[in-house]
């Protein structure tokens, strides 16, 4: 396969990369090691949450390993609040004001995208990849575009709190300071027209969750859903390093295949 870099002259093709809640940019980057290694041909955009949150469970253990000492607090872009009683995993997140946060990030993209340069493709993990669909909806519900064109989604889903037509998920007054908990429902959103491929793990306790995102992507002739099942949890990749390896490879080739595209 043509790389980028041959078939789209001149700068190179820019990615939006999403961190899931209490991680950051620079831990993110961390996790997409491989991909960055395997198509450096791209630009890879890490964009901070604007919220402060504590370290997600699943890095508190290497947190201070792969992190300098100024780089390790930990954000969200939307506020999500654990219900650590829900017996439930579908039911153990709640947000508060998700279209002010979507709001910001939806500025703060269009911002880099004016100043340095549309974005190509999104990669967004956990609650990344809600802010990827939030984007994706918004640029076709406005009009405006951020040059977005596909989209990787690890480990992402769809709760039950998303508003039930993108217009709505930007109005706060939408977004009610006590949402109901956040159940799997699929179909909140318009579809979202764009290829996208989705990593998702089977020992996710959010599995049901990650289904109903990619059942909101388009899957008819000519937009390609591609889904990559593997054994692990809520993680970016799988755990083992071949069948690592075999999905940061698809991955990348995704990527390529849609850079530059008009």
């Amino acid at each position: 396969m043509a790389s980028a870099a041959m078939r789209c002259p001149g700068k190179k093709p820019r990615v939006l990369c999403l961190h899931g809640r209490g991680l950051n940019g620079a831990y993110f980057r961390g996790q997409l090691s491989g991909v960055l290694r395997m198509a450096p041909e791209f630009d890879y955009f890490f964009l901070d949450g604007h919220i402060e949150s504590e370290v997600a469970p699943e890095a508190a253990g290497a947190w201070r390993v792969a992190l300098a000492a100024d780089q390790r607090q930990a954000w969200q872009y939307f506020h999500l609040r654990e219900d650590s009683a829900a017996v439930d995993a579908a039911h153990r997140w709640q947000a508060r004001d998700a279209a002010r946060g979507l709001e910001r990030v939806w500025d703060d993209v269009s911002k880099e995208a004016t100043a340095r340069g549309p974005f190509f493709a999104a990669i967004g993990f956990s609650q990344g990849a809600n802010v990827a669909a939030a984007l994706l909806a918004r640029q076709a519900a406005s009009g405006m575009d951020l040059g977005l064109r596909c989209s990787v989604n690890l480990c992402g889903g769809l709760w039950g709190f998303w508003s039930r037509s993108p217009q709505q998920w930007w109005r706060s007054a939408d977004c009610p300071a006590d949402p109901p908990p956040c159940g799997v429902q699929s179909q909140l959103i318009d579809r979202l027209l764009v290829p996208s491929i989705h990593v998702v793990g089977l020992a996710d306790p959010y599995l049901p969750q990650s289904r109903s995102l990619v059942e909101n992507y388009c899957s008819e002739q000519g937009c390609e859903r591609r889904v990559i099942e593997h054994l692990g949890g809520h993680t970016p990749f799988p755990q083992t390093p071949k069948e690592r390896q075999e999905v940061i490879k698809e991955v990348s080739n995704f990527l390529r295949s849609y850079a530059c595209a008009p």
